[in-house]
């Protein structure tokens, strides 16, 4: 999985562990089409103050595993 032109970390783990690069990348995004989707609804609920969740919200923004959308 490619990103900003950088290989994510998960691709480098799958080689290294020698495990199904697919299988590996497959994960990953479920694992963050997850995340995004549980943090959508509960961000709101999560006692933290308004400052944080934005500053999560923007650092969420800059991570190339989540902002990556394959062709």
């Amino acid at each position: 999985m490619i990103g900003n032109g950088k290989r994510f970390h998960s691709e480098h783990l799958a080689a290294k562990a020698a495990l199904p690069r697919k299988l590996v990348i497959d994960t990953a995004q479920e694992t963050v089409a997850l995340f995004m989707q549980h943090w959508a609804s509960e961000k709101n609920h999560l006692p933290m103050h308004k400052d944080v969740r934005t500053a999560i919200e923007q650092h969420l923004e800059t991570l190339p595993i989540v902002t990556y959308h394959p062709s």
